[in-house]
């Protein structure tokens, strides 16, 4: 996961704009787009898609920041892929 890289990307587009305001633009929690922002959660793959649209960005690209795979057009989640398979 590429998290790091989808923060700084989200600091970058959110500007000048406060946190609150930029969450609230999305119509998500303020503490989501903070703790996603700061790399310290993984969003939800609903959350990506919204993320996808504020930066501009394919959807696929923000999934797989975020540690998703999409193999065939099916978003799959990598990181339970690899606990059921150890």
């Amino acid at each position: 996961m590429n998290l790091i890289q989808l923060g700084e990307m989200l600091r970058e587009c959110r500007g000048d704009q406060s946190i609150k305001s930029t969450a609230k633009q999305l119509k998500i929690s303020a503490r989501t787009y903070r703790l996603v922002e700061l790399g310290r959660q993984r969003p939800q793959i609903r959350t990506c898609y919204i993320l996808a649209g504020f930066l501009g960005r394919p959807s696929d690209e923000i999934l797989a920041l975020a540690g998703y795979t999409v193999p065939g057009g099916k978003v799959t989640d990598t990181t339970r892929i690899q606990q059921t398979n150890t």
